[in-house]
């Protein structure tokens, strides 16, 4: 969770029952309503605006790591074997507050 957003990993598993092996997609949607976010995290047009397959097989959850302006970075290895560091434009991301109820 990132100033409003949620980023998560998938696995999908190769297709055989005694197959090994599979891959993964990353997510990054908004934390309140579940939605895409407003601006492409990925910075390009080959991924819808919420997700994107990795390509370095099944990865771990990224860490994302803030350098301002809304630009993060998600460093994340995978069973390639290789690290990929992705640069996202997080700045979609809601701040302060979003309702405001009284209880009683």
């Amino acid at each position: 969770y990132n100033s409003g957003i949620v980023s998560f990993s998938s696995l999908v598993p190769a297709g055989g029952v005694c197959t090994f092996g599979g891959y993964s997609w990353n997510y990054f949607l908004d934390a309140v309503t579940g939605s895409a976010l407003p601006t492409n995290p990925f910075g390009n047009d080959e991924s819808d605006l919420s997700s994107r397959r990795s390509t370095n097989g099944i990865v771990t959850p990224a860490t994302l790591i803030y350098v301002g302006n809304g630009v993060s970075y998600a460093p994340q290895s995978g069973t390639s074997g290789n690290l990929e560091i992705s640069k996202l434009n997080l700045s979609g991301g809601r701040t302060g507050r979003v309702s405001w109820r009284e209880i009683r």
